[in-house]
């Protein structure tokens, strides 16, 4: 409740108090007739400050529902993103041990070049062989 409609209010039951007080003094019926219609207009004008209280009221909650569902939705969204980080990380993790694993070892690499450069040197001489092989077809 906003500061000013709870002024109104209060001086609204004040003002209530006061003609109460003076319907009671008063022993003459017209005169508690003509306070008894300030009562009712009195009471007409404090149902619009609660009516405009209410609204707020809802209004504030059904924000409040809305901010509710966004802030849902948004730990959802991040709890899948640090789902996902730690599932990437743990990806990284194992395939760093799966390569460390199946690493190969200096001496075995260096094995596999002899071994290739010897299969190209032979396919040279093979290669050579056959061209010189044509070229003396050709003379």
């Amino acid at each position: 409740m906003s500061v000013g409609s709870q002024e109104e209010i209060g001086q609204s039951q004040c003002r209530l108090e006061t003609i109460l007080h003076e319907i009671h003094e008063k022993k003459d019926a017209q005169l508690k007739e003509k306070r008894l219609d300030k009562i009712e207009e009195v009471l007409y004008q404090i149902p619009p400050c609660i009516q405009e209280q209410e609204q707020r009221v809802s209004d504030l909650e059904d924000h409040s529902l809305v901010w509710d569902r966004k802030i849902s939705h948004l730990q959802k969204k991040l709890f899948l993103e640090a789902f996902m980080a730690a599932f990437r990380g743990q990806m990284i993790v194992y395939k760093s041990e799966q390569y460390r694993l199946r690493k190969p070892k200096i001496g075995e690499l260096q094995k596999k070049v002899e071994k290739a450069q010897e299969a190209l040197a032979r396919e040279r001489v093979g290669v050579r062989s056959s061209l010189k092989d044509w070229f003396d077809q050709r003379k």
